[in-house]
């Protein structure tokens, strides 16, 4: 779980990438990335905006994981409504598949079941 309140005060969007990045021409240096946001007169700020454009790629990749997860959950509760509406499944046992998958009290609730 990446700690996103390193990131609190950030400038908000949109941020601009118009200047390009200076890219090394030694193997013991660094590029660097420029990136224009608004004006801050700020250090602190200017600072959290640092933070959150170096771990973009973090972030990124967080991104990616939860939406695969997601679209993996869409496609099991889709596949399994057609399930029920085929007469493969009864809606109890829809029920238990959803609860199952939840594990959670709050998602079990949502779905009717009680323990």
């Amino acid at each position: 779980m990446i700690d996103t309140d390193k990131y609190e005060g950030h400038t908000p969007a949109p941020w601009d990438y118009e200047y390009g990045p200076t890219v090394s021409e030694h193997i013991d240096d660094a590029d660097i990335l420029t990136i224009k946001t608004e004006a801050t007169f700020d250090e602190d700020k200017a600072w959290v905006n640092q933070r959150l454009a170096a771990d973009a790629p973090l972030l990124l990749e967080a991104y990616k994981e939860k939406r695969d997860a997601l679209h993996a959950t869409h496609t099991w509760v889709e596949y399994n409504l057609l399930r029920l509406k085929n007469g493969a499944i009864t809606k109890d046992e829809l029920i238990k598949l959803l609860s199952d998958m939840c594990n959670d009290p709050a998602h079990k609730a949502i779905v009717g079941v009680t323990e």
